[in-house]
């Protein structure tokens, strides 16, 4: 086992990787998804991939309904946890953010993370994250700092929740991100709470526009 006070962050995973971990840790069987499924390097350091403006135009009319319901609750969201220096972005079932609420002044630094629309967050492209491993495993979960796949993004902590649609199908995925040093977890359990109610309230408001009547 390697001590973790001296190894790298690629080498804790790989020495999880090869202990019996991944049967008791939902976390470390995401890691070797990770490895073993999509063959992802977790020292890779190129930045995350972003489709082209294009893309997210033709991407955007198949999650559309579900955004203009979801306007009133990610601004509302936004409000409750916007002023601690978090993001929030609603990303389409494929883990591509759509729509995006945050702080003027913090925009620089979360596009440089990737915390932007358009940057792809499936599991298969950035391992074990936030958006990516929510809409794998179908549940909501907060991936915090070196639980990350990747070192490059052990900066962040992302709160997520799935989002289903009128008929039940798994749609989107609501996050929160922050890339602050001093977010404690009780802070993360109370953004946890806070994105599992506005999720809840966009269902309800995607299946009552769905059926009016």
């Amino acid at each position: 086992m390697v001590s973790s006070a001296t190894a790298s962050h690629g080498e804790r995973i790989q020495s999880a990787l090869h202990s019996d971990a991944a049967a008791r840790s939902a976390l470390v069987a995401s890691w070797r998804r990770s490895a073993a499924r999509y063959k992802l390097d977790p020292e890779d350091r190129n930045a995350p991939r972003r489709i082209t403006d294009a893309e997210l135009r033709r991407a955007r009319p198949r999650i559309e309904p579900l955004v203009r319901a979801a306007q009133a609750s990610l601004d509302q969201l936004y409000l409750a946890v916007g002023g601690v220096g978090c993001c929030v972005l609603l990303a389409d079932r494929d883990g591509i953010p759509v729509e995006r609420r945050g702080a003027p002044a913090d925009d620089a630094t979360f596009s440089q993370w990737g915390l932007w629309t358009g940057t792809v967050w499936s599991e298969e492209s950035e391992g074990t994250n936030g958006i990516g491993t929510c809409l794998a495993e179908r549940r909501a979960l907060t991936i915090h700092r070196d639980q990350h796949y990747f070192s490059r993004n052990t900066l962040l902590s992302c709160t997520t929740v799935p989002i289903y649609d009128h008929d039940g199908d798994l749609a989107a995925a609501l996050d929160v991100s922050s890339c602050r040093a001093d977010l404690t977890e009780g802070f993360s359990n109370l953004i946890a709470i806070a994105a599992g109610d506005a999720a809840r309230r966009i269902e309800a408001e995607t299946f009552r526009l769905a059926f009016p009547n």
